[in-house]
């Protein structure tokens, strides 16, 4: 089996992912950690994973790294959001930390949804994409790289309305499988 590129900023895509959880537990406070150790374990979770999803878009747009994506099927998961949403923060955000062993809990069910959304592929799903304006579109492309294969599967982040099938768009690659639109 081919081994994935860039697993590791896949990982950070994923604990970004996170980023408001993390930001609203740092609001809540831990009553067994010192609130400068909070906000330094928040300002960590957000800040590195965030940065590197950032500093990854700069490279490739310096770079010009673009790839086409004929759009042979798209599909828009606008809805993958609100999934989010009402499956990790209001699940996660009620989660008490009052002793230490409510603490461990809290941390292995963490890191036991950081695992289901790595193994899941909904790396992709990053609010700050969301509050600039992207939508989260899965789109099959015609491969013509002469791997054999007809199609692939990408996440694409793009501001438009709609993708249709036949479109071209010109991308950036954030990671394995998540592009961003080079036009918006």
């Amino acid at each position: 089996m081919k081994r994935e590129p860039l697993r590791f900023l896949r990982l950070l895509f994923v604990i970004a992912s996170f980023s408001p959880l993390v930001i609203i537990w740092g609001v809540r406070g831990v009553p067994l950690l010192s609130e400068v150790s909070v906000w330094i374990s928040v300002a960590v979770l957000v800040i590195v994973p965030n940065g590197v999803v950032w500093l990854r878009w700069y490279i490739v747009k310096q770079q010009k790294l673009t790839a086409q994506a004929e759009v042979q099927q798209a599909t828009d998961h606008r809805e993958h959001l609100v999934v989010y949403l009402l499956a990790v923060l209001l699940a996660m955000y009620g989660a008490s930390v009052g002793s230490i062993r409510e603490l461990i809990a809290v941390i292995l069910a963490f890191v036991l949804v950081v695992m289901l959304f790595w193994f899941s592929n909904l790396h992709y799903l990053n609010v700050f994409f969301a509050i600039l304006g992207y939508r989260t579109f899965t789109v099959v492309r015609r491969v013509s790289d002469g791997s054999g294969r007809k199609s692939s599967t990408i996440v694409l982040l793009t501001k438009r309305d709609c993708i249709e099938a036949g479109d071209l768009v010109i991308c950036y690659r954030l990671s394995h499988d998540v592009f961003i639109d080079a036009e918006d």
